[in-house]
C-alpha cells in the first residue's frame, strides 16, 4: 500500500535510485500500465485495426529507438535510472521509454484531445512580498484525475549530484516540479503551439537534470538553452536570491520573462509577441474527438483567466504567507457558482483536476504538499534537514 503522504527516499547511483523506485512501487506500476493502455490519447494514436497489445509493442520499440540515443547523449544519468526502474519494477525498459516519450508525443496530438491540455498555475514570489522575507513558490499541478493515485513525493540523494525533492509520477525518472538543496525550484506548465515541435527531451527529464546539476536560476536557464527540447512549455524557475524567471519555449526558441514586480504568474499560454503567432488560438474549442462533456468548450480560456485571477489577487495582497497561498490555490472565484470549474485556479472539469498543490520556501527548507484537489484536501508540512540552504 502506497502512503501518498510519505516522503520516499532513494539514494545511491542513478541505477540504484531507479531500482529502489521501481521495486517500491512495483504493484502500482503494473496497474498504471494497464490504465495507460486504455487512455483516449493512446487509443487515438493506435490504427483502428491493430490490436492494443501489438500496438504497444510496436510503439515501445519505436520509442526506445528514437529517444534512447537522445537521452544517452544529453542525460545519461537518467538512462541509468530507467534501467534501474525497469529491473526494479519488472517492466520492460522499452515500455518505460514509451511512457516518457508519451510526454512529447501526446503534446503533439490534435488540440481536441483534452487530458494534457488542461493547465497548471505556478507563481514565484520575491522576498519583499512574503511575510517570511524569503523567496517562495506556489503551484497547482493540473492533470487528468486518473494520475492522482500514481503521484509520489520523492527525495533523491544521487552520489556526486545535488539532492532533490519532487512530486512525480512513480514510473518516471524525472519530474514536473521540484526543488534542490540549493533552493532552486523548477516547475513546468505545458504549452500548445501549432509549430516548432521537434524530437528532443521531455520537460520532466530536463527539469530532473537541471535540479541535479544547477545551483541557481541562471545555470538552469543556460541548461534549458543548450539541450534539445522535445516539447513546448512555460517553465517557472526561482532561487533564494530572488532571481525568478518564466521560460517560454518551443523546440526552436526560448524567451525569458522576468519581472519588475515582486512576483511572476505562469500558466499555459505564451506572452511573448514572438511566440503568440504559433500558440494555440485563444478561440479554439474542444471538438468531437474529445469527451462529449467538453464539446464546444474553449480550450485555452482557462489559462488566461487563471493568470488574470492570480495576478489580481496577489497585487491586492500585502505581505503573504503559506496560508494565504493555500487559499489562493483553493480559489473558485472565477466560477459564477463558486464551486470550481475549468477556469478556476483550483481546476475542475469533467476530465481534469488540480491533481496536486505545493508551496516551497526556498530558503527555510520547508514545503507543503497537497495531493488531490486542494479545495477538498489538506496540505502536509515537510522540512528537509541537512541541506545546504538554511
Amino acid at each position: 500500500m502506497i502512503d501518498q503522504g510519505k516522503l520516499y527516499e532513494f539514494t545511491g547511483s542513478h541505477y540504484e535510485m531507479g531500482y529502489q523506485q521501481g521495486d517500491t512501487f512495483k504493484t502500482n506500476l503494473h496497474k498504471a500500465i494497464s490504465m495507460f493502455k486504455n487512455l483516449e490519447e493512446v487509443k487515438s494514436l493506435k490504427p483502428r485495426l491493430i490490436p492494443t497489445g501489438l500496438f504497444m509493442k510496436l510503439a515501445s520499440k519505436k520509442a526506445i529507438s528514437v529517444f534512447k540515443p537522445i537521452f544517452e547523449k544529453n542525460c545519461p544519468n537518467q538512462v541509468e535510472r530507467v534501467k534501474g526502474l525497469a529491473e526494479g519494477s519488472e517492466l520492460s525498459e522499452k515500455l518505460i521509454y514509451l511512457l516518457m516519450a508519451a510526454e512529447v508525443m501526446l503534446a503533439d496530438l490534435d488540440w481536441e484531445l483534452p487530458h494534457i491540455k488542461t493547465g497548471c498555475t505556478s507563481i514565484a514570489y520575491k522576498s519583499l512580498k512574503t511575510k517570511s522575507g524569503n523567496t517562495m513558490v506556489s503551484r497547482n499541478f493540473d492533470y487528468a484525475s486518473f494520475l492522482v493515485p500514481y503521484l509520489v513525493l520523492r527525495k533523491n540523494t544521487p552520489i556526486g549530484y545535488n539532492k532533490t525533492i519532487d512530486l512525480t509520477a512513480m514510473i518516471l525518472p524525472g519530474t514536473f516540479n521540484g526543488m534542490n538543496e540549493h533552493g532552486v525550484f523548477i516547475g513546468t506548465d505545458e504549452a500548445f503551439p501549432l509549430e516548432e515541435k521537434e524530437t528532443g527531451l521531455p520537460a520532466s527529464l530536463i527539469i530532473q537534470e537541471a535540479l541535479e546539476n544547477c545551483q541557481n536560476t541562471e545555470e538552469v536557464v543556460q541548461f534549458f538553452k543548450k539541450v534539445p527540447r522535445g516539447s513546448a512549455n512555460v517553465v517557472l524557475v526561482a532561487d533564494p536570491s530572488d532571481d525568478i524567471r518564466a521560460l517560454e519555449y518551443t523546440s526552436k526558441r526560448l524567451y525569458e520573462r522576468t519581472t519588475e514586480k515582486d512576483f511572476i504568474v505562469a500558466t499555459n499560454h505564451f506572452t511573448f509577441e514572438e511566440l503568440k503567432s504559433i500558440d494555440l488560438p485563444r478561440e479554439a474549442v474542444f471538438g468531437p474527438k474529445s469527451p462529449k462533456s467538453l464539446w464546444g468548450v474553449c480550450i485555452n480560456e482557462t489559462s488566461y483567466i487563471r493568470k488574470k485571477t492570480a495576478e489580481a489577487k496577489i497585487k491586492k495582497a500585502n505581505k503573504i504567507d503559506e496560508k494565504w497561498m493555500m487559499a489562493l490555490h483553493r480559489d473558485h472565484s472565477a466560477d459564477p457558482n463558486g464551486k470550481g470549474g475549468m477556469c478556476t485556479i483550483c481546476h475542475h472539469d469533467p476530465e481534469n483536476i488540480s491533481a496536486a498543490s505545493m508551496i516551497f520556501n526556498l530558503k527555510s527548507k520547508v514545503f507543503w504538499m497537497c495531493l488531490g484537489l486542494p479545495c477538498e484536501n489538506e496540505y502536509n508540512r515537510y522540512q528537509i534537514k541537512g541541506w545546504r540552504f538554511a
